[in-house]
């Protein structure tokens, strides 16, 4: 999240995160059903309540607390289901290939491996038929991708009585990512209790405790990326061999092989 823009190319950019009066509080241990209210100070004059720890920007987060007449014991349960939103339109196995064996032909006196009958090309008879076509027509987007279910479960328990009050929540959420092998995992316990000792006494206990974990798909720009890999790997390729292995190997060492070159 980024509220002032990017100061600079080096050095953190995010915004200051205060929770419950917490300054630098990690806000991906928070249960989100339990934030009351979110302030956002972007300007540099409320900022400056915080030092330079607020130069780019301050979040305030307050969480809930147990009110009169609030429902008593609460149980909230959700599902839902995230799909790819639309697939790029990429070459099909034939125009694959056909581009493989322009890159190789494009030079006098270079052939193709699947089309040279001396070049001992890795899995070539699995791959391509007499006449040179393909065997295998992969589609990586859907290979790569999945219906990616999300879940959570929460139990809440809110109560005031005599200037008492007090909030209890304990949560799991856990998100799949579309994209395989990506997720994320959260549980959470949360205690809010409050007391009026008298007409000018406030004593308030916060207690929030929870683990987090998750796995991301490495999508940066510039770099040979997960999503890159699946819009550019070769659909004449299966996903395994018969025999279990993954291609993925293979065509890593057909270009490391000086043969192919």
């Amino acid at each position: 999240m980024k509220i002032r823009g990017t100061g600079s190319i080096n050095a953190y950019n995010a915004p200051l995160y205060v929770i419950d009066g917490i300054v630098g509080a990690d806000p991906m241990i928070i249960d989100p059903n339990i934030v009351a209210s979110v302030d956002v100070l972007k300007d540099a004059a409320a900022s400056a309540i915080y030092g330079a720890r607020g130069a780019n920007g301050v979040i305030v987060v307050t969480t809930k607390k147990g009110k009169k007449n609030s429902p008593g014991l609460t149980f909230r349960n959700t599902l839902s289901v995230g799909t790819l939103a639309r697939k790029i339109d990429l070459m099909s196995a034939e125009e694959s290939l056909d581009m493989f064996r322009r890159q190789y032909t494009y030079l006098p006196g270079r052939t193709a491996p699947h089309l040279d009958a001396a070049n001992n090309f890795p899995r070539k008879q699995e791959l391509f038929n007499a006449d040179g076509s393909p065997k295998y027509h992969t589609d990586w987007q859907d290979e790569a991708s999945r219906p990616a279910i999300s879940h959570e479960h929460a139990l809440s328990f809110a109560a005031a009585k005599e200037g008492i009050t007090s909030l209890v929540n304990l949560s799991y959420n856990e998100q799949q990512g579309i994209l395989l092998n990506s997720y994320s995992r959260q549980v959470n316990g949360f205690v809010n209790v409050g007391w009026d000792v008298n007409n000018w006494l406030h004593v308030q206990a916060i207690l929030n405790s929870g683990a987090f974990k998750q796995n991301n798909v490495d999508i940066n720009t510039f770099g040979l990326n997960a999503v890159r890999q699946v819009y550019e790997f070769l659909p004449f390729l299966p996903v395994r061999y018969a025999d279990g292995t993954y291609s993925r190997k293979e065509i890593i060492r057909v270009r490391k092989s000086p043969k192919t070159r």
